[in-house]
């Protein structure tokens, strides 16, 4: 191994340089070993209206396990237009967290302490709707007409889109809200208080001609679906506010990032109020509302919050009394991710070794030509690479500095040594990756140009990436920078990060967002994976499949006899029951309740009686639970490809109408067709 070569002029510079290096790599190990602990905590979070795709980002940030993932148990409920509002239920310790509208800064400025933490609409989804034939244009025409609306600080955009275009306020006819626009419709009204993402689709299923008054369109700004706490819980527990703003956050991304699949979430975990194009309608709308692909999700902009506030002041709903400094709320620094720090800590650990050999090579030069004696030059020398060693032994970071020309480890500290074994000697791909051959175009510096090779050999030069070291399983992050060693060698200087812990979450994370949690089942977006690969495999095999639904019967009673953890209790046992027939092709999934899913690779239509009738036998067995011995039932229904479809949706769908006619015929059997063109058939096993 090659030794750096220098020579201090005194001791009070090798202390200095000593001291300096030292603070450096403390500094290094402390922001490598910072971290943030956390619990498992419940919280509630209140919805402002029913379930719906208008709090859809909430949903994803449950079911795909980024609210756990910041250790928190979140429960979601929904309100209604009798139920306490949001903001009562937060603020009288009913729920931590709730979905309100703009009106929370009127709300703050008569002194109730809330505090906003995002606003995911951009813009506010608050409109009049009116039908075409009403002959109403503009803003002017509603003033003299019976309007429709829930008269609160939770509309008040509509009011202040009147006032600003001249309408006295206190002279309209306002009529309370039914909350259902057949009233628009049938007359009762001339202008509806409507959602955007919402009523509109009524009347355009219905065919009915209908404009729209959009307060944004005359320069009213409203945020609103306003993410909001109390003050108190931001004071006494402000590590969960900033977890569960993350976590919300990310969830939404998630949602419009994937708006299909959440819409199918709604419908078979929270609500059927809708249907699935009305929920793809709603997606739609909210996306426009949100801006997601121009402004951050949940942004908020201090200005413009000021001028909402004075909008409700000149309504007389509000005084603006107070600063907005509490009102809204701004992210710790404890929010900042650990791969900030992570790339903050590997690029402080480079430089800090580059400057280094840089500070000990100019230290060569310089008192090369001071010191004449050689013996004294020698002596130092030692003390200074002494020092230099030490340090680098002592970083608790695996350090090490490879020959450009070679390609192999000429220095490793003690931290790289201890995880990686003896490098020293081993080409760097042998010693971290376990290759025999260098990494595709590292080209040793032997072969090119001196200036190329700084530039640019070898390929891993200035840039970060992840690698399994091959003997131990664990994962490294890596960041390696060119340099140049003491005697004017290129190398390589790297460091290296165990990030194994990192690695298992996002494992964990992968396995949550394609499985059932409660059976370990693929859920909903696995099982589409699964058919539609089965698909593809018969279609070049000109084979058949059947896709059987299965749904529960007498789940319901036991669930509420015995409670849901015993009701778990036994979907779990038959999970595993059911599970133990499949065959290694077959796939057996979960999409939430007592509903099931199995997918079988078949070659003649007589099988599927077979494996029904092996389920049926598998669903009467008795089974045992920690409250006794229950028995169930389940209806099965049947779609065989291609016979009943050539699509996954299609076969679903074939398969969960089948599965109703057996509901409808009395439960406790099976249907399927015997042709496309046939009616379903249903049997029974048992009555």
């Amino acid at each position: 191994m090659a030794h750096p070569v220098a020579t201090p002029t005194s001791g009070a510079q090798s202390k200095a340089l000593s001291s300096f290096i030292s603070a450096a790599f403390l500094c290094a190990g402390f922001l490598l070993h910072a971290g943030l602990a956390q619990g498992a905590e419940s919280v509630v979070l209140q919805l402002r209206w029913l379930h719906q795709f208008q709090f859809a980002g909430y949903y994803a940030a449950l079911e795909k396990g980024y609210y756990a993932r910041e250790g928190l148990n979140v429960a979601i409920r929904e309100a209604g237009p009798h139920r306490p509002t949001p903001l009562d239920e937060v603020l009288n310790g009913h729920a931590q967290y709730g979905v309100g509208n703009s009106g929370l800064v009127a709300a703050y400025q008569r002194g109730r302490p809330v505090v906003a933490l995002a606003a995911l609409f951009q813009r506010s989804p608050n409109i009049w709707l009116v039908l075409e034939k009403s002959g109403i244009h503009t803003p002017q025409d509603l003033a003299s007409r019976r309007l429709m609306m829930t008269r609160s600080v939770e509309n008040a955009e509509l009011l202040v889109l009147l006032s600003n275009e001249g309408v006295r306020i206190d002279h309209l006819n306002l009529i309370p809200s039914s909350f259902n626009v057949q009233d628009l419709i049938d007359g009762k009204a001339d202008a509806f208080n409507a959602y955007s993402s919402n009523e509109p689709y009524f009347l355009k299923q219905r065919g009915i001609s209908y404009r729209i008054i959009d307060p944004h369109s005359y320069g009213v700004d409203f945020y609103s679906d306003v993410l909001f706490t109390s003050q108190d819980e931001l004071r006494v527990h402000p590590e969960r506010v900033a977890a569960f703003r993350r976590a919300s956050m990310a969830g939404w991304d998630y949602a419009l990032a994937h708006p299909e699949e959440i819409v199918d979430l709604i419908l078979a975990r929270y609500s059927r109020a809708k249907s699935r194009e009305h929920l793809l309608f709603e997606a739609q709308a909210i996306r426009a509302l949100m801006q997601p692909d121009l402004i951050e999700v949940g942004h908020m902009n201090p200005g413009r919050w000021k001028r909402i506030e004075t909008a409700y002041a000149n309504l007389g709903l509000s005084e603006t009394t107070r600063t907005l400094d509490d009102f809204l709320y701004r992210s710790p620094r404890s929010d900042w991710r650990w791969l900030i720090w992570t790339s903050v800590v590997l690029a402080l650990t480079t430089l800090v070794a580059a400057l280094i050999a840089l500070m000990v090579g100019r230290f060569n030069r310089q008192l090369r030509r001071e010191v004449a004696d050689k013996e004294i030059a020698r002596a130092a020398l030692n003390d200074a690479n002494q020092i230099f060693f030490n340090v680098l032994e002592g970083v608790d970071v695996a350090l090490y500095v490879v020959d450009a020309a070679s390609l192999k480890v000429m220095f490793a500290n003690a931290s790289a040594r201890n995880q990686f074994g003896d490098l020293l000697g081993q080409t760097c791909h042998q010693a971290l990756l376990d290759r025999l051959e260098p990494c595709s175009n590292c080209v040793p510096e032997a072969q090119t140009p001196v200036r190329e090779a700084m530039l640019g050999v070898p390929p891993c030069v200035g840039s970060d990436f992840d690698f399994p070291h091959p003997a131990t399983g664990r994962w490294y992050h890596v960041s390696n920078r060119q340099a140049r060693w003491l005697d004017g060698r290129a190398v390589l200087v790297g460091a290296a990060v165990d990030i194994t812990g990192r690695k298992q979450r996002e494992n964990e994370q992968e396995w949550l967002a394609n499985h059932d949690p409660l059976t370990a089942l693929p859920n909903r977006s696995l099982l589409a994976d699964r058919l539609k690969s089965t698909l593809a495999l018969a279609r070049r095999g000109q084979s058949l499949v059947g896709v059987l639904f299965l749904d529960l019967d007498g789940f319901k009673p036991v669930n509420d006899r015995y409670g849901h953890a015993v009701g778990d209790e036994l979907l779990e046992g038959l999970a595993r029951r059911l599970e133990s027939r499949l065959r290694g092709s077959d796939t057996l999934a979960r999409l939430g309740g007592d509903e099931f899913v199995m997918v079988v690779a078949i070659s003649r239509c007589e099988e599927l009686r077979e494996i029904v009738h092996r389920l049926a036998d598998d669903l009467h067995e008795p089974i045992t639970l920690s409250e006794g011995v229950v028995q169930i039932d389940g209806s099965i229904g049947i779609a065989v490809y291609p016979r009943d479809g050539d699509s996954a949706d299609a076969l679903l769908r074939q398969a969960d109408e089948a599965m109703y006619a057996v509901k409808r015929a009395g439960r406790g059997g099976y249907a399927m067709r015997a042709t496309p063109d046939a009616l379903l058939t249903v049997t029974h096993w048992r009555r």
